[in-house]
């Protein structure tokens, strides 16, 4: 009886790749940097072409390199320890593969249950077909409307934020023959286009197919084709034409609406002008954040929104405040008054400067890079908690210039599974010690072969 116990918990082996670019130190030291230095870069006359002016010099380039400094020395603190040499395959017992299933089950129904929750409260807020066809007509101002009248709640419509972890959950899952369809994937990625396309949410489209293109790579399904290898090898270089090409299929409704009139050039001139700038004026916008913010002991939001934004916390703590205005309030009033409102990304580093001060800012992404590096360790050793909260964590990796996406809202729902998962993997691994442990193999055989008797 042991040895039929043995066969049929066999671990199901996955064959697994880490390549270069999944190492979030290359993000931290090179992408990164290379952004901050564009915006720098960019001339008056450039954000002219975006309809701001120049805030970013010098002084917030320091302060942006400072940040970034933490958070690549709070990651090269764990790379001190000798690292350890990444498996050519997983290990997933089948008692982890179903519990993980039960997971993803779980969370695909709370994310169906929440988009129908949206809809519902969308549709009570005035959301009509005549406004689905406005922006399928691409109207002026169609995106902005549905916006207005389908205001997510939180607490009620947050687990439509589960889409990345359902996404790298169920790569998993068919790599280990346990789903033999992709339709859950499917699913998710269609609910995610079709907030992109109403909502002007392209992140949502961007945060469930980045993991899974991670994921997908990290676990090919055919390890010794050369194409693969190659693709995999040369990912970020097919990177760039596909965010431009994403975000092309969803500006045209989003904005060139309002500028095909006015502007001198092609379409694909604007989608390619208007790209960068949400990435340079994302950086500006820091730098605005942190020359116009005012110096007094106000509770930082930005840095800890989601805190601010839960539920019930939300209502104990109140709104974080700058004379009578909210903070949020204020950021628009700013944006308003000496930007753009168009690009109202309020970036990263500059921002945790303004907020917390230079030194607690330090602190700060020095314990962010500390975190993603444990969380990148685990992905290198092959834990099933890594390869779910790497390709999930890396969004908010390459969203950085634009927002503190770890910070965010939207990202809670993800780090309660991320915590489901480590608890479960947890519990599996003690069980596994104790079954292999030689007293529990003997007592274990006595009591099979007692059985027997």
């Amino acid at each position: 009886m042991t040895d039929s116990y043995d066969m049929q918990n066999a671990p199901k082996k996955l064959v697994f790749r880490s390549y270069w670019w999944m190492n979030p130190l290359w993000v931290i030291a090179v992408l990164l940097p290379i952004i901050v230095l564009y915006a720098y870069r960019s001339t008056p006359q450039q954000y002219a072409l975006w309809r701001v002016q120049k805030f970013i010099d010098l002084d917030t380039v320091t302060v942006m390199a400072l940040g970034l400094i933490a958070m690549a020395l709070g990651f090269a603190f764990l790379a001190l320890v000798k690292a350890p040499k990444a498996p050519k395959e997983v290990s997933l017992s089948w008692t982890l593969l179903h519990s993980l299933n039960r997971i993803s089950t779980v969370a695909f129904g709370l994310l169906l249950m929440s988009y129908a929750v949206w809809g519902v409260l969308a549709v009570r807020g005035g959301l009509s077909s005549a406004d689905i066809e406005a922006v399928l007509g691409f109207q002026r101002g169609a995106v902005s409307g549905v916006k207005d009248r389908a205001a997510p709640v939180g607490g009620l419509t947050s687990f439509t934020q589960l889409g990345p972890a359902i996404i790298v959950l169920e790569v998993l899952l068919l790599r280990s023959s346990i789903r033999s369809t992709r339709r859950i994937i499917l699913t998710v990625v269609f609910l995610a286009a079709v907030r992109a396309l109403f909502y002007g949410e392209r992140l949502a489209l961007i945060e469930v197919l980045l993991p899974l293109a991670f994921i997908t790579m990290a676990l090919p399904k055919h390890p010794r084709s050369i194409w693969r290898t190659s693709l995999g090898k040369w990912a970020p270089a097919a990177a760039l034409p596909i965010l431009w090409a994403i975000f092309a299929v969803f500006e045209y409704g989003r904005s060139w609406a309002s500028y095909k009139n006015s502007f001198d050039g092609s379409y694909a001139e604007f989608v390619t002008q208007r790209l960068s700038g949400y990435y340079a004026t994302s950086v500006n916008n820091s730098a605005l954040f942190y020359d116009f913010y005012p110096k007094v002991n106000t509770e930082p939001l930005y840095s800890f929104a989601s805190v601010w934004d839960a539920p019930l916390l939300s209502s104990i703590l109140g709104t974080p405040e700058i004379g009578s205005l909210g903070v949020r309030t204020w950021w628009r009033w700013t944006l308003t008054s000496e930007a753009n409102p168009e690009f109202n990304n309020p970036g990263s580093f500059a921002v945790t400067a303004a907020e917390l001060g230079l030194m607690q800012m330090f602190v700060y992404w020095l314990i962010g890079g500390f975190a993603i590096a444990i969380v990148y360790r685990s992905f290198r050793t092959g834990s099933i908690f890594g390869l779910v909260a790497l390709p999930i964590c890396y969004v908010g990796l390459i969203e950085l210039p634009r927002i503190i996406y770890w910070m965010q809202g939207r990202f809670t729902a993800t780090i309660l599974v991320l915590i489901v998962i480590a608890y479960v993997v947890k519990r599996e691994s003690h069980a596994t010690e104790r079954f292999f442990k030689p007293e529990s193999r003997r007592a274990t055989s006595a009591k099979d072969k007692k059985v027997s008797q």
